[in-house]
């Protein structure tokens, strides 16, 4: 029983001294932005803590845990209990990005975010029926080796069935030990074939880039891991060969990742001044600033693609160049999410995920639940392939706005792109007014009781 007291005891330290935790092991970019704790404005010393009246909780948790142990009429598995327990305490906050992850599911976190792991290459998707969709195949990677195309829709894992399960589950089948084969069945418009790729570390590269007509060069970058600042670099230096005009960079579906990776990626392409401000407990603001290191590559004018799927780190970059009116943003309004979590590792392998801050773009404007509103609303056509210049509204409105910028484009090639933001820009408006006043309601009821 004193081992399990000392183990709550240090579960709860962990927990409340998380701003004071010196070493930071970043998440996966998928998840949320993360920040290393160094970014995170500090509240009071560990020993300020100690003083107050916190711990006095700790006789409760030791009571509650051995009755559990001692007493419930089938053996309590003390592992479960301990989880189960954290998972109650990060549901206390109502807070969707506050998470407790298990050792396996941080694992899966940190390749994620490392951009390696041992896989085979398929970039999976979960559909809005619950399919899982191979939306995306790493070329020469096993899953392309051995037939998997993309479009395919995975329905068993070594003849384990996916339907009704989660993604995430589904992902940790597919992954294992490198070398070894996985037996993948998947639907094929109708047809059932079986592929067995063998597993290798696979590297994802999460930036692409290419020129466009014109000589504009283009952009895409999926998250924010640790390999995006080398990344953009090397897609910059590419395209300065090419001798592009303007550049367009597209952050669509993008959901975020690293805090310094955005700041990084910002540096690119603003001169100086703040990136983001960090706002924590009791309004304490820490500004971060521009990298001017990073100030290697020539600048040209700028659109930036986004929409409802870009989020978090997407959203910094996004306010950055806008406040600072390095880049024209062509799209919809963003996911809106204004929070940043500091990842806690414990001595298992599992993790939390908290969330310690908000922030908020240069100008001090918070976008949580709001967004970053584009310059040009544009809505992306119903047949489209993504990143087609043909097909791909979005992407044509892009082009004509930043040629336009150049002065290869007049000003009445864009009326029919302006008449149709105005209209959606009264629509989002008004959703973000109708947003606000529930809110508000909400606010006054929960004042009321």
């Amino acid at each position: 029983m004193k081992n399990t007291v000392v183990k709550i005891i240090i579960f709860v330290l962990v927990f409340l001294l998380g701003y004071q935790t010196p070493k930071f092991i970043y998440g996966a970019a998928k998840d949320g932005l993360y920040a290393t704790l160094r970014n995170i404005p500090q509240r009071g010393t560990i020993a300020d803590i100690l003083r107050n009246d916190t711990l006095k909780v700790m006789p409760t948790y030791d009571k509650v845990m051995k009755a559990i142990l001692d007493d419930y009429y089938k053996e309590a598995d003390e592992k479960k209990v301990t989880y189960s327990g954290i998972h109650g305490m990060l549901t206390a906050f109502h807070d969707p990005f506050s998470n407790f992850y298990e050792p396996d599911q941080y694992k899966k976190m940190k390749e994620d975010n490392e951009g390696n792991f041992s896989g085979i290459g398929a970039v999976l998707q979960m559909t809005e029926e619950g399919q899982i969709l191979v939306h995306e195949i790493i070329k020469d990677a096993p899953a392309d080796q051995s037939g998997i195309k993309q479009g395919d829709i995975i329905i068993a894992v070594d003849e384990k069935p996916t339907a009704g399960r989660d993604l995430e589950s589904v992902v940790k089948d597919i992954r294992g030990e490198e070398g070894t084969k996985v037996k993948i069945t998947v639907d094929r418009k109708g047809e059932h074939l079986t592929c067995e790729p063998i597993r290798r570390i696979v590297h994802t590269i999460n930036t692409t880039h290419k020129v466009l007509e014109d000589g504009i060069g283009y952009i895409k970058m999926s998250q924010f891991n640790q390999n995006s600042d080398r990344e953009i670099d090397e897609a910059l230096t590419d395209l300065e060969k090419n001798n592009i005009k303007g550049l367009i960079f597209d952050l669509r579906g993008n959901p975020g990742g690293l805090l310094d990776m955005a700041v990084n990626v910002s540096s690119r392409f603003v001169d100086k001044g703040v990136v983001v401000i960090i706002q924590s407990r009791g309004g304490i603001r820490q500004n971060l600033m521009v990298d001017t290191e990073k100030h290697n590559h020539k600048t040209y004018p700028l659109v930036v693609l986004v929409n409802s799927g870009s989020a978090s780190a997407s959203e910094i970059v996004s306010g950055c160049v806008k406040d600072h009116k390095t880049a024209t943003i062509v799209g919809t309004e963003t996911f809106g999410k204004g929070l940043v979590q500091s990842l806690v590792p414990l001595q298992d392998g599992s993790a939390i995920a908290i969330t310690t801050a908000k922030y908020l773009t240069p100008n001090g404007i918070d976008i949580h639940k709001k967004g970053i509103e584009p310059d040009y609303f544009v809505e992306q056509s119903d047949d489209y392939v993504i990143d087609d210049d043909k097909t791909d509204a979005q992407l044509i409105a892009g082009k004509k706005v930043l040629l336009n910028k150049l002065g290869l484009l007049g000003d009445d090639e864009l009326k029919d792109i302006i008449a149709k933001s105005d209209e959606l820009k009264v629509k989002y408006e008004e959703k973000i007014a109708k947003k606000e006043a529930e809110e508000a309601k909400n606010k006054e009821k929960d004042m009321g009781d």
